[in-house]
């Protein structure tokens, strides 16, 4: 080798390199068992394929100078240096080192038996240790907590999934229990070793439409972990439509230079037949773009999905162009959606058409015969949003006592295609009697609108009156998505006669008032409506103040504060909900506390489960998810499009408000929380937070009506939300057992449950964090009290003053 890297020596004694870029003196190799060629250089481990890819793994810190590797029976990859120590590298580039068992051997070099062993020899040559990878502990980490199966009554069975311990040197006794009839299996049953695949199932017969919640049991020793597994069966349709086809609104687009974004709404035909999964493309033109080109049309309402799509027209000749939006959904029919663009030559030309006007006429009424101001508005609509813009003039006949708030406008060809006009009169000067006028609204290229306007002017004009005013709301805030608002200025005490008052802005030039005067009634509603806009044209994203002052004619000046929100791109993560994940409960969350965040666009549409790091923490990334609590990165248990499971990080502790961020795809959402010191969860049986408990009995399996337990004996139970722990929890840490003398076995809540059943103290023989799982899973053992009554019985745990959720119960003997 003229270089670091491997060679090849063919059958006729030639040699050809194959250098490797980054690796430094090569110790050893071996083939794995996935095909690959592993070699052991002084700082990493490298995976080589069969076409020359090659792909580094760093050695941990404490690691060094390997001098033997091989491709263990477990799957694993072994690797062994002169200090006695061993590490293991999982086909997922997770290490994890251990002193080899005779701390006292200096080996030279490593292989594997046929026995299923592997065989280490001295550099003396005189000793050979043989040595089990079950000798080695085990994490035991499941590759999903949960599972979900949706079909149809009477329709075939959903496709299996597959279900494996990583991680793990032990053997587990697995199986499946789910309420009759059996509608659950898993195969194989009985020993399974871990890293075998398991083949999980469901059958739809016998099964009446509805929602079904099952378990597959994997216990070693003492410890029982549950994968809940839901089961969605839906009614069948007598005729259904093909399961798989779409549809699409609007069937075709029309763009131009003033209207260039849009939404393309794809829903699934026949919502019973479940998700629909699709992909968008374009063809015909660079100029197209569309939001997100793949997606799933979900089993629930809306059953369908919404796709920005827009057209960029820069550097294109004017002229008319088309092209074809594609929606291909997997196992249906594709739907082509025309697109058409049109390019002006100079600019947008000019545009008309018909419009609508929000009333046909207006009656205006006023209590006195002296000055007094009356106030309302017109919307003016474009009848045909796809015609484009709309350009008009607004006049008034037949008295000066009329006044428009604009005498032209553009309607524009863009949600909500309207313009609001203030119309207002005055009755300064008139006299007792009835007043006729028109409002003329003239459209570019359409039909005139006249809209006729009457005045009474009452005979009798009561005393000047004024006094204080009350508004409504006391406060606006506005975004990009809200715009428009009304502030209603009201008089509190009708008795006291009419109100003049003048309304005026201080703070920004962007906060527009219908009105800037009025007059509230002495009678009924004795109030007045002022339209309030914001126009966030040119102003960069961030945060804008300003206050709206109303100042009645002898009453107190009253100022609405208004803020004004200006942000990019609305998030497509939405965090909706964030609860326990054992109660499925809201509420202030604990340190340590696993917790279900609700809510679309979270993750992945293909769910992804847990994995370790390469320190063998729980991973903070998954599937492109990261989640944290007030910056605190939480390790992920499970990461899917509408549902996240994660550990809150024990740096909260002490917090009185939290901030749950998520971030996928560029995009984030959060959620504002609460924080307290414990907030119990008990894991219940079906995985709904209520009914049996999920806790085995000492005497052998899973503890429920068919099985109950002796009182006097003990159950293991597990909840989450025990808060801080002593020692120190670890966030993301997978709970190992410390025998040291003096500490406990594993980390302890810092306040000691309480339990009763059935009312009755319960003696707690163990509380900790569960061996084998996630910092974050307390195990409880608990010794059912003498002489309960036979059947279920409610079972609670108290921290404090911090209790679990109620229903959840014990079935005992």
């Amino acid at each position: 080798m003229s270089t670091d890297g491997v060679g090849k020596m063919t059958a006729s004694g030639s040699v050809q390199d194959h250098p490797v870029a980054g690796m430094h003196g090569t110790a050893a190799m071996t083939m794995g068992s996935d095909g690959a060629l592993w070699a052991a250089d002084e700082y990493a481990i490298w995976r080589i394929t069969a076409s020359g890819e090659a792909k580094r793994y760093v050695l941990p810190s404490g690691f060094a100078a390997p001098n033997g590797i091989t491709a263990g029976p477990d799957g694993n990859i072994w690797v062994i240096n002169g200090n006695a120590m061993l590490l293991r590298l999982t086909p997922g580039g997770a290490f994890t080192e251990f002193q080899f068992p005779d701390q006292n051997c200096r080996t030279s070099d490593i292989t594997t038996g046929k026995d299923g062993n592997i065989w280490a020899i001295t550099p003396n040559g005189i000793d050979i240790v043989k040595f089990s990878p079950s000798m080695i502990p085990s994490t035991g980490v499941l590759s999903s907590s949960s599972l979900a199966f949706a079909g149809t009554a009477g329709g075939p069975p959903p496709a299996p999934q597959t279900l494996t311990v990583t991680g793990a040197n032990e053997s587990f006794e697995v199986s499946a229990v789910a309420p009759s009839p059996s509608w659950l299996s898993v195969s194989p049953t009985g020993n399974v070793l871990a890293n075998q695949t398991m083949t999980v199932g469901v059958n739809p017969t016998g099964l009446s439409p509805g929602s079904y919640v099952g378990s597959i049991l994997l216990t070693s020793g003492s410890i029982t972990q549950v994968v809940q597994v839901s089961y969605n069966v839906t009614a069948a349709s007598n005729t259904p439509p093909s399961s798989h086809n779409v549809s699409v609104s609007p069937a075709s687009f029309a763009f131009n230079s003033a209207v260039s974004a849009s939404q393309l709404v794809v829903s699934n035909s026949n919502p019973q037949a479940g998700a629909i999964n699709f992909t968008a493309s374009t063809s015909g033109g660079y100029w197209l773009a569309l939001g997100p080109t793949t997606g799933t049309i979900p089993a629930t309402a809306p059953y369908s999905v919404s796709i920005p799509v827009s057209v960029n027209s820069t550097g294109l000749a004017a002229g008319s162009y088309n092209a074809t939006i594609t929606i291909s959904p997997t196992g249906g029919t594709p739907v082509n959606v025309p697109v058409t663009l049109t390019v002006a030559s100079t600019g947008p030309p000019a545009v008309g058409g018909n419009v609508s006007v929000s009333t046909t006429s207006f009656a205006f009424k006023s209590a006195v015969s002296t000055s007094e101001l009356l106030i309302s508005q017109l919307v003016i609509s474009n009848s045909n949003p796809q015609a484009g813009t709309i350009n008009f003039t607004a006049s008034t006949s037949g008295g000066n006592w009329l006044v428009l708030g604009a005498t032209s406008g553009t309607i524009p060809a863009a949600s909500p295609y309207s313009v609001t006009i203030p119309v207002s009169v005055n009755t300064a000067g008139l006299a007792a009697g009835s007043y006729n006028a028109t409002i003329t609204i003239t459209p570019a290229g359409g039909t005139t609108v006249n809209i006729p306007v009457t005045l009474t002017v009452a005979s009798t004009a009561p005393p000047s009156s004024g006094g204080n005013v009350s508004v409504s709301p006391a406060s606006f805030a506005f975004s990009s998505a809200v715009s428009t608002g009304q502030l209603v200025v009201s008089n509190p005490d009708p008795q006291a006669g009419a109100i003049n008052f003048t309304a005026s802005i201080s703070g920004g030039n962007w906060l527009v008032l219908g009105a800037t005067s009025g007059t509230i009634h002495a009678a009924a509603p004795y109030s007045v409506t002022i339209p309030v806009s914001v126009n966030s044209t040119g102003l960069a994203a961030g945060s804008y103040n300003a206050t709206i002052t109303i100042s009645p004619s002898g009453g107190a000046t009253v100022n609405v504060p208004v803020v004004l929100t200006v942000t990019a791109a609305p998030s497509t993560v939405v965090v909706s909900a964030v609860v326990n994940a054992a109660s499925f409960l809201p509420g202030a969350i604990a340190p340590g506390e696993i917790v279900t965040i609700g809510g679309s666009g979270l993750g992945p549409v293909s769910p992804f489960g847990l994995i370790l790091d390469s320190n063998g923490k729980v991973s903070t990334s998954l599937g492109g998810v990261k989640v944290s609590f007030n910056g605190y990165a939480a390790p992920l248990i499970y990461a899917s499009a509408n549902q996240i499971n994660c550990v809150v990080p024990y740096e909260i502790d002490g917090a009185t408000n939290v901030v749950a961020e998520v971030d996928f795809g560029g995009q984030s959402g959060t959620f504002a929380l609460k924080a307290t010191a414990t907030q119990p969860g008990i894991f219940t049986f079906d995985g709904s937070g209520a009914g049996i408990a999920a806790a085995a009995n000492s005497t052998g399996g899973y503890n429920g009506t068919d099985n109950p337990a002796a009182p006097g004996s003990t159950i293991v139970l597990y909840l989450t939300g025990e808060g801080a722990t002593t020692p120190k929890g670890v966030t993301g840490n997978v709970t190992s057992v410390d025998t040291s003398p003096g500490d406990p076995l594993t980390p302890q809540s810092q306040m000691k449950p309480t339990v009763t059943i059935g009312g009755f103290p319960a003696a707690v023989a163990f509380y900790g964090e569960a061996p084998g799982m996630v910092a974050g899973v307390m195990q409880l053992n608990v010794q059912v009290p003498n002489g309960l009554l036979g059947g279920n019985q409610p079972l609670s745990v108290s921290f404090g003053t911090s209790a679990s959720q109620n229903g959840v119960k014990v079935s005992v003997r």
